[in-house]
């Protein structure tokens, strides 16, 4: 079936996190399961005229990212919004597309059939945990997005059901569509001498516990570096902290809490990594720590798993769906479980090596081609080729 999707790839203009690699694994997956359709990236080739291979790379390396970035106050965030949605309207009604999919929560308005993605609903069932100009782009734009699209993507079964139960969305409209880990996590043991340049490069120590992500009030870096200070001082003397990832927002308040801890000497900040050298750090980690307090989905355990690093998680329920019985779940906000559940892993080599052979034998039933084929369907039933869903629903 020939079609033609215009895909918002504007969160590609800067290091990609969870939204930036779903949308980069889009304009890469889908001409391979699709070759006849089109899949336009609009930022990049309306807008920035950057190749696609340009557009949906995954292999950045900007360099470390120590600090937050530039939030617009909203009144002017909202200006350019509009000046862009204007721009965007106009090129696509001259351009015929023919469906519109928004990776990012919120559509843009415009009269073509449209198809969002969800990754979560944090920002409305936990306004704290965002910044004031994210709660108020929601507020001006979410309900307007919903009524707009024709179909759902959820990135698990956890995030359908929280639209079913806050949404009110028709299950029918809803597809759930898993992610996967990248290859590049997946390429086996670190070679020596890549260990050591990455070690070095990055100042690791020989022996370190990781967690991966942006660094803001729902990741709960506070409840992870308070469980960091209960653990034994053996182990703190020899396993150090190693925090991956750029600074999101609040985050003003760690350099305090490292402080008051007295661990500050025992972290490490690298900022944000590329693929390829983040890939190295998995496979020198001790441990994989994630407590976040939500999650739609969970990319850096699943990576982290694919890599042959055992994971500590916390219970949110996506991350429990995507690790299923492959990581240590505990409460993110009980500190001292989460304590025992790190020195556990670290002085049980047996466990460790159990969580390792299952990690990667529960990354691998998470693949690109599912991930392709199902947005495929969706497509094409919106456009009106309603092939049926199951292989992609929920219950499946």
């Amino acid at each position: 079936m020939r079609y033609s999707v215009v895909i918002n790839d504007r969160m590609l203009r800067s290091a990609k996190t969870g939204v930036g690699h779903y949308t980069a694994q889009l304009l890469y997956r889908l001409p391979r399961v699709r070759p006849e359709a089109r899949f336009i990236p609009f930022h990049a080739t309306h807008i920035s005229r950057r190749r696609l291979r340009d557009a949906s790379a995954t292999n950045d390396e900007p360099g470390p990212v120590l600090r937050p970035p530039l939030r617009w106050p909203w009144t002017v965030r909202r200006f350019l919004q509009i000046g862009y949605e204007v721009v965007f309207r106009r090129i696509v009604r001259r351009c015929r597309y023919q469906l519109y999919h928004e990776p990012n929560h919120i559509p843009m308005a415009c009269d073509l059939p449209t198809v969002t993605t969800i990754h979560d609903l944090s920002v409305l069932r936990f306004p704290q945990w965002h910044p004031a100009d994210r709660i108020a782009w929601y507020e001006a734009c979410f309900d307007r997005g919903l009524r707009q699209t024709e179909h759902f993507i959820t990135v698990s079964r956890f995030t359908r059901d929280e639209c079913l139960r806050y949404l009110n969305i028709d299950p029918s409209r809803i597809t759930v569509i898993y992610q996967a880990p990248r290859e590049v996590f997946g390429a086996g043991p670190v070679l020596p001498e890549t260990g050591r340049q990455v070690r070095k490069a990055l100042g690791l120590p020989e022996h370190f516990l990781l967690f991966v992500g942006t660094v803001e009030p729902r990741k709960n870096l506070m409840g992870l570096l308070e469980a960091y200070a209960r653990l034994e001082v053996r182990i703190r003397r020899r396993w150090k902290l190693v925090l991956v990832g750029m600074q999101g927002w609040e985050t003003e308040s760690i350099t305090e809490r490292l402080r008051r801890l007295d661990v500050a000497a025992d972290v490490r900040q690298t900022g944000y990594l590329s693929d390829e050298r983040l890939a190295v750090v998995f496979g020198l980690a001790t441990l994989f720590v994630f407590p976040s307090r939500y999650e739609g989905f969970g990319l850096p355990p699943l990576e982290a798993m694919a890599s042959g690093c055992p994971c500590v998680i916390s219970n949110a329920e996506a991350l429990v769906e995507v690790a299923g019985d492959a990581a240590v779940a505990v409460d993110p906000d009980d500190t001292a479980a989460m304590a025992e559940a790190i020195t556990r892993l670290i002085d049980d080599s047996d466990l460790r090596q159990t969580l390792i052979r299952r990690g990667r034998s529960r990354a691998a039933q998470f693949g690109w081609q599912p991930f392709a084929e199902g947005h495929d369907a969706v497509y094409r039933r919106v456009l009106g080729d309603y092939e049926p869903l199951r292989r992609w629903s929920a219950a499946r």
